[in-house]
């Protein structure tokens, strides 16, 4: 499991829907998933895929009303800059955050529940951070 499918798990387990089944399946059982009721995420040519240079996480940010908040915006510009090329905003915490995934996944090959465990602290640390960085901007500054 990528960095991709990571963000968007720990935002709707975290944000969007806490109360959200998720499930991982194959691609040939995505069409009877989805005629069930399931949203897909981070599939070729769903609702909630990669468009314009911008992820799946950043669209799911947008379909739910939470790119306002300034925390997650920043994380949606992180997560776009590990989950891209990072040429949309450069953002220099992307490849990093990239890095991170795919050591989690050498340490756990093919164990995607080991590698979403593992990066889950990751993942809250990533929001803690963005919050700092939300705050800090938002401070008035002295002189």
């Amino acid at each position: 499991m990528r960095i991709g499918r990571i963000a968007c798990t720990w935002l709707i387990e975290n944000v969007a829907d806490p109360g959200a089944e998720i499930l991982y399946v194959p691609a040939a059982d995505l069409p009877a998933r989805i005629e069930a009721g399931a949203i897909p995420f981070h599939v070729k040519g769903v609702q909630f895929d990669h468009r314009d240079r911008r992820t799946p996480f950043e669209a799911i940010l947008e379909a739910h009303g939470l790119d306002a908040d300034p925390v997650l915006a920043h994380m949606g510009r992180v997560i776009n800059g590990a989950d891209t090329d990072n040429t949309l905003y450069d953002q220099p915490e992307g490849p990093g955050l990239r890095a991170l995934s795919e050591g989690y996944r050498a340490l756990h090959p093919g164990d995607d529940a080991a590698v979403l465990a593992a990066m889950a602290p990751v993942m809250g640390a990533l929001h803690a951070y963005s919050q700092s960085i939300s705050t800090r901007s938002s401070s008035p500054t002295t002189m």
